[in-house]
C-alpha cells in the first residue's frame, strides 16, 4: 500500500474515532478536535503501519496504536506552543490552540489527550479481542515513552538548556558534551515517541509473547529514525519559512537554543541527518519478516527529501 493511499486511510480512520470519542459540542471537545485535526504529516501513526506491514503483525492493532500515538503528539504539540514552553503563535499553518480558545482550555484540551490515549488505547485493543498481556506490555510502553522516561524528560531537558534561560552555562560545554547532551535531548523528547510508534506496530505481531530480537532491531531502526527527525526540524527551522514549515520558523536560534545547526552548521547537520536515514534503510532488510518494507522506505525517502 502507498504511503500516500496509507496516509488517507489512516486519516478517515483517525477522525471517525476522534470524533466519536470527542462528540460534545463543548469548548474543551472543540479545542481537542481543533488541535487534533489540523493538517499535519501523521508520520508516527504511518510509521506505526509502515512497521506493522514490514513485520506481519495486524494492521487494525496498528491503527488504533496509531492514534494513541497522535493524541499523545498533538498534546505534545499544544503544550509546547504554551507561553510557558516555546510561546508559539502558528502550528500546522493554523494559529495555536492557546491563541483560538485561550491559555488555561489549551492547556486542558492537552490534559485530556494524554490521558485519554491509555484509555482509547486500551477500549478498543479489548474490542479487538487482544490478550490483556499484550495490551499491558503495550500500555506500559506508551507510558514510558511518553513521561518522564521520555518525552516529558527530554522537554525538561530543552527548557532547562534553553540558553536564553541559562546564560552562558551552554557556551562553557566543549563541542563533544554538547553534542553529547543534545542526543539526549532529541531521544528523549522526539526519539521516544517516534521509536514507540514503530515498536507498537510491530508488537501486534504475536497475541502472545513479544518478539524480543525483532523488538530490538525494531528499535533500533526507531531510533534512528527519531535522531534524524529531530536533526532536520533543527536545519528546516533556519532554512525554510514559516508558511512552508507550518510554524514559526527561526524560533529555535531566537530563543538560543541548542540545536545541531547551532554547533555543526546547516550542512554538516543536512549531511548527518541523511547518514542516519542511510543506516535505517539499511537495517529494513534484517527487520523485514514479512518482506514489506516498501512504505517504510517511501516514509524515509520522504524524509530525506525534507532535508535537501
Amino acid at each position: 500500500m502507498p504511503t500516500e493511499e496509507m496516509k488517507k486511510k489512516f486519516n478517515t480512520f483517525f477522525k471517525e474515532e476522534m470524533t466519536s470519542f470527542y462528540p460534545e459540542d463543548h469548548t474543551l471537545f472543540r479545542a481537542i478536535r481543533y488541535a487534533l485535526f489540523a493538517s499535519g504529516k501523521r508520520v508516527r501513526p504511518l510509521l506505526t503501519c509502515a512497521s506493522a506491514k514490514m513485520t506481519g503483525a495486524k494492521l487494525e492493532m496498528a491503527y488504533v496504536s496509531g492514534v494513541a500515538v497522535e493524541m499523545i503528539h498533538t498534546y505534545s504539540l499544544i503544550h509546547d506552543d504554551l507561553p510557558g514552553m516555546d510561546n508559539d503563535d502558528l502550528r500546522r499553518g493554523k494559529p495555536t490552540t492557546h491563541r483560538m480558545f485561550g491559555e488555561g482550555m489549551a492547556i486542558l484540551a492537552g490534559d485530556a489527550l494524554v490521558t485519554d490515549a491509555p484509555l482509547y488505547f486500551v477500549s478498543k485493543m479489548n474490542e479487538l479481542g487482544c490478550k490483556p498481556e499484550l495490551i499491558n506490555e503495550m500500555l506500559i510502553e506508551i507510558l514510558k515513552s511518553s513521561g518522564t522516561s521520555g518525552m516529558v524528560f527530554g522537554q525538561s531537558l530543552d527548557i532547562i538548556n534553553d540558553s536564553n534561560k541559562v546564560g552562558a552555562a551552554t557556551g562553557q560545554r566543549d563541542e563533544a558534551q554538547k553534542l553529547e547532551l543534545l542526543k539526549k535531548i532529541h531521544y528523549n523528547k522526539t526519539g521516544r515517541l517516534i521509536c514507540l510508534a514503530m515498536k507498537l506496530g510491530a508488537m501486534g505481531r504475536t497475541d502472545s509473547r513479544i518478539d524480543q530480537q525483532l523488538l530490538n532491531k525494531v528499535e533500533e531502526l526507531g531510533d534512528l529514525i527519531g535522531l534524524s527527525f529531530q536533526v532536520t526540524d533543527d536545519v528546516l527551522d533556519i532554512i525554510s519559512t514559516s508558511d512552508k514549515l507550518g510554524k514559526t520558523a527561526n524560533k529555535d536560534s531566537q530563543q538560543g537554543k541548542l540545536t545541531y545547526p547551532s554547533i555543526w552548521g546547516v550542512e554538516k547537520s543536512q549531511k548527518y541527518a541523511c547518514e542516519l536515514l542511510d543506516k535505517s534503510v539499511a537495517l529494513i532488510d534484517e527487520v523485514s519478516l514479512a518482506g514489506e518494507g516498501e512504505e517504510l522506505r517511501q516514509i524515509i525517502t520522504a524524509l530525506r527529501n525534507r532535508v535537501n
